[in-house]
């Protein structure tokens, strides 16, 4: 049957297109917080991105937790929020601050890939949102790129990657089986990424650690193409870039996302943002 979703009370947080990216969680291949870091890369490329995280729950490091290990205060208010984007060009919320209800009904309640998961974390951004990138922790993007489409965002790509072995995450890595499906006012498609794993693959697990996770964070946005971490962010940037329109392909998203790391853009909004939040 036809699902009919409402897209109510949404707030215009920001004057220009807004772009969000999260995802589903509860995936079985643990990564760094490549989602995190991809955040700063795209912003640095000149998309408005709004980064709603948590503490973490089914991994080793929520984004909260990333950034109090970085030193960064957390957003509160929705003029904090405002100002951030207006700034930098960047926010990270989050959820139980700017959808208290969502956090009270959905966090800790499921610890593996559950049908919320297909759309709940979109749903419980309060704000108006010009596109999103999505990543979830399940094969079937197709199902989850049609209940957004209905929510009404315009620009949407979904993606996840797995492997055999190593199971299923809900970023878009250049490793394993990628997937991605795409349907924005320029581009509507579907691809199946398929690469090798390199020998250093566990160089992009998490760490014991908040600290070390939110150093990997740190290298992968002021590293260069040679490095595995680097690499993650710049393709999860991509999906981003092809969600705002900047570019039309991820493989030429991924070139200006790499490029924004190695001239230093990526590493400067960074280190602007923090300044920012802790004025």
């Amino acid at each position: 049957k036809d699902v009919k979703l409402y897209n109510k009370d949404k707030k215009c947080i920001a004057d220009k297109p807004l772009f969000a990216v999260t995802g589903s969680g509860k995936d079985t291949w643990k990564t760094f917080n490549i989602s995190t870091a991809c955040a700063f890369v795209a912003a640095s490329c000149g998309i408005c991105v709004i980064k709603p995280g948590s503490n973490a729950l089914t991994s080793k490091s929520g984004a909260l937790q990333i950034l109090n290990n970085l030193g960064i205060k957390e957003t509160i208010t929705d003029e904090e929020t405002r100002r951030y984007l207006t700034e930098t060009n960047i926010a990270i919320v989050s959820f139980s601050n700017c959808a208290p209800k969502y956090a009270k009904r959905y966090d800790g309640r499921f610890y593996h890939f559950h049908p919320l998961s297909y759309i709940m974390p979109v749903m419980a951004i309060p704000y108006k949102l010009d596109g999103i990138s999505y990543g979830i922790s399940d094969k079937n993007i197709e199902l989850s790129l049609s209940a957004i489409k209905k929510y009404g965002i315009p620009n949407v790509v979904i993606s996840n990657s797995y492997d055999e072995h190593l199971g299923q995450t809900d970023e878009l890595i250049p490793y394993g089986i990628g997937q991605i499906t795409i349907s924005t006012g320029w581009e509507n498609s579907y691809k199946k990424l398929i690469n090798n794993l390199p020998d250093n693959i566990d160089m992009i697990c998490p760490e014991n650690s908040h600290r070390k996770n939110a150093d990997k964070v740190i290298q992968a946005i002021s590293s260069d193409r040679t490095n595995i971490l680097s690499r993650c962010a710049a393709t999860m940037a991509a999906t981003l870039l092809v969600a705002s329109g900047k570019t039309t392909s991820i493989e030429s998203g991924y070139n200006v996302a790499m490029n924004a790391i190695e001239n230093g853009d990526a590493y400067k909004t960074y280190l602007k943002y923090k300044t920012i939040c802790n004025s």
